[in-house]
């Protein structure tokens, strides 16, 4: 099959990394010096149940400041911790904002908070999600949102100029798109199983990005988006 390569970004700030060169034309992972060979696997459909998929091909809504569903991690007066956690978030790719719309004895509360949801049950994913994949509590509220700032958030794998985002919790995958601001779970499966940790990485191949999250010691989860869906591939890499 001949050898190909991939490059790995930095999550963050999406410069590259690593170029990994694999043999046949496949995605592999980094996983330390030497050489390895790569196994890849596309799930059947009944080893992966999907709960809900939301997505509709060209659908782009727009959104506007309103009322929205909304994470709350942190309250302080503290003005500097507050933009502290509010950099370290936006280091994960996090669609993060500070409120500082409340008042207490004529001082301001800096609530830092993340995401704008349409529904609560998008609202309980992401906070599931990010309980999981980065270790952090928050709590739901409704509250007034300009989701124009959140719009950067996420990395597009799909070329429609919004950006995606994956958490995990347990076994399941949550992947979010975020329309204008606005994060909307447009594919949500549970993987039996599989044990996903750590955070998501984003994969550069000659077709395009993707995004992947590992489970296991030698497995990765990589989601692309292939004639019009997202396509779901276990990568397994075997060292030599």
């Amino acid at each position: 099959q001949g050898e190909s390569s991939f490059f790995l970004l930095n999550g963050n700030t999406f410069e590259q990394v690593k170029e990994v060169n694999v043999k046949g034309n496949l995605l592999a992972v980094a996983c330390g010096k030497g050489q390895f060979r790569v196994g890849v696997q596309e799930l059947p459909a009944d080893t992966v149940p999907t709960d809900t998929v939301t997505y509709e091909p060209g659908l782009k809504p727009q959104y506007h400041k309103g009322k929205y569903f909304t994470l709350q991690v942190s309250s302080s007066s503290i003005r500097e911790g507050s933009e502290k956690l509010l950099k370290e978030l936006r280091e994960k790719s996090l669609p993060v904002y500070i409120d500082s719309s409340l008042k207490k004895e004529d001082q301001k509360v800096y609530r830092v908070k993340i995401g704008a949801f349409e529904t609560k049950k998008d609202a309980e994913r992401f906070n599931k999600g990010i309980k999981a994949t980065y270790n952090l509590d928050s709590w739901i509220l409704e509250h007034e949102v300009d989701p124009y700032f959140l719009k950067e958030a996420g990395f597009d794998i799909n070329g429609d100029k919004n950006g995606e985002l994956l958490l995990h919790d347990g076994s399941t995958i949550f992947l979010f798109t975020n329309y204008d601001g606005v994060q909307k779970s447009v594919l949500v499966k549970n993987m039996e199983g599989m044990k996903f940790r750590g955070k998501a990485v984003t994969l550069r191949e000659e077709s395009g990005f993707l995004l992947g999250i590992s489970f296991h010691d030698d497995s990765v989860l990589a989601i692309k988006w292939l004639d019009d869906k997202y396509e779901v591939i276990r990568k397994n890499v075997l060292h030599e």
